[in-house]
């Protein structure tokens, strides 16, 4: 069976598997935005937890893009 390289949990989180689904992941949130520059932060493992944040920095928009190993973030939940 074959999954999809990101898929859309709520908001700006995604799980993302490979670095396409991190780009797809990226326009999705965006949603054609062409006023950022470029995104801060990327995954550099897979797959991924991935949240987005959004924001005027001053000198125009910045992506920002929070990223955790799916392992890593099953255990932390495992623990509540």
């Amino acid at each position: 069976m074959s999954h999809p390289n990101f898929e859309h949990i709520f908001g700006s989180v995604y799980v993302v598997r490979t670095q396409a689904g991190f780009k797809q992941a990226t326009r999705h949130y965006l949603k054609g935005a062409t006023d950022v520059d470029h995104c801060c932060g990327y995954p550099t493992s897979y797959p991924s937890v991935v949240s987005f944040d959004h924001r005027y920095d001053g000198g125009g928009y910045a992506l920002t893009a929070r990223c955790e190993h799916l392992t890593l973030v099953k255990a932390k939940l495992e623990k509540h």
